[in-house]
């Protein structure tokens, strides 16, 4: 049997069962993924590996795209004036950067406007200096956060 794999595309992640004793069954499990085309340097080194890019219900919806967790955390990057940031999609184009500036420095919102611009448009970005986070309901502190559903289960 041959496996394709479309690599650098984003997914939903599905745990199938391989037991010959039960039904064939595909869990999705509500993160998103993409084939990275390296091999496992483990025991499964016959397999694909993936790029973990979040939880769907994380995903943005910006003009005709999704942009992930991963997106948006390989965007920022990491700057010497920034500890930790959040970004909350309020509406279709309106986006909210929290930060909390790292001890003595001061927000850099141009430097972050620069940085996030190629998933956000600048022009629809609020920025505002936090001292901390509220947890989500899950009690984690997101990176990305939308208030619109997040992604489907996409394919």
């Amino acid at each position: 049997m041959a496996l394709f794999f479309v690599y650098r595309v984003v997914g939903a992640v599905a745990l199938t069962t391989l037991d010959s004793l039960t039904p064939l069954v595909r869990y999705l499990i509500g993160d998103a993924a993409a084939w990275t085309g390296k091999p496992c340097d483990c025991a499964f080194a016959d397999w694909p590996t993936i790029e973990l890019h979040g939880r769907l219900k994380d995903m943005m919806r910006v003009e005709d795209r999704w942009v992930s967790t991963l997106d948006v955390d390989k965007a920022v990057g990491a700057p010497d004036w920034l500890d930790f940031y959040r970004v909350i999609q309020h509406g279709p184009e309106r986006f909210e950067a929290q930060v909390i500036p790292g001890l003595g420095a001061g927000p850099d919102f141009e430097d972050l406007a620069e940085r996030l611009s190629p998933h956000l448009n600048p022009r629809h970005l609020e920025f505002r200096a936090v001292s901390r986070f509220d947890p989500l309901k899950s009690m984690k502190i997101g990176l990305t956060e939308t208030r619109l559903g997040g992604a489907p289960e996409i394919p």
